[in-house]
């Protein structure tokens, strides 16, 4: 049952570390680049980590029970990240670019601060 749990929990974070690498990788690039990259890659990431942890939750349940439960519920999840994974996606980008610009800002600071110390 531990496994179980970890290898769900494993595919949960998943794309989250995919996104993470993705815009350091990035940073190379344009605001506007990055940021439709972090869409795409993020809509596509999010359907391929719901639609393998369904997928493996009824597959290798540790009961048979677990899975005939998981198995009836409905497809909520499934459904509202085909249309919606775009978003988390985007979220993520913004939520990034915020923390890059935080960073650009401090350096710039300590670069203005320490050259006259």
């Amino acid at each position: 049952m531990e496994t179980y749990v970890v290898i769900q929990n494993v595919i949960r974070i998943f794309p989250f570390l995919i996104l993470l690498a993705l815009f350091v990788y990035l940073l190379r690039y344009k605001w506007y680049w990055r940021f439709g990259a972090m869409i795409a890659i993020g809509w596509v990431m999010m359907v391929v980590s719901v639609n393998l942890y369904w997928s493996y939750a009824i597959q290798y349940a540790p009961t048979t029970e677990i899975a005939i439960e998981l198995s009836q519920k409905d497809s909520g999840p499934r459904a509202m990240v085909l249309l919606f994974g775009w978003f988390i996606g985007a979220m993520i980008g913004v939520f990034l670019e915020i923390l890059r610009g935080c960073y650009r800002g401090f350096q710039a600071l300590g670069r203005k601060v320490f050259r006259w110390l």
